[in-house]
């Protein structure tokens, strides 16, 4: 399994996804999971899936720990990965293919407001205010 973050110049972002790669390797033992950045975090996609490939899997899950479709979960990851990109109607670039992978991979949806996504944050308001 591989999570994709965006990447940063600051450190907090690669703290937080750290964390939580951490987190689910501990809660999903039986699954080998790596974090890969898009851009200027290292490590990048290529590097984190060829992790996972060297170790001979058929079937890749990636995750992209973004909160809503945008152009780089409907464009970037996807081309990097090999994938189809998604048909829109706004410009955007064709990155190369970064991956060489004959095996199957399934892109997850981002995390979007799914009701955990709320209840998270309708806890943290309720935090402050009381």
């Amino acid at each position: 399994m591989l999570l994709v973050g965006h990447g940063s110049s600051l450190p907090f972002g690669k703290e937080v996804l750290t964390g939580v790669t951490d987190k689910l390797k501990d809660r999903m033992s039986e699954y080998e999971i790596e974090l890969g950045f898009m851009q200027i975090e290292n490590p990048l996609i290529p590097e984190s899936f060829k992790k996972l490939q060297d170790k001979g899997f058929e079937n890749m899950i990636v995750v992209p720990v973004f909160l809503a479709d945008g152009l780089h979960t409907k464009n970037d990851i996807p081309n990097r990965l090999g994938l189809e990109a998604a048909k829109h109607d706004f410009k955007y670039r064709v990155l190369e293919k970064q991956v060489d992978y004959d095996g199957n991979i399934l892109f997850l949806d981002p995390l979007n407001a799914e009701d955990e996504i709320i209840d998270m944050i309708e806890g943290r308001i309720e935090e402050y205010i009381n």
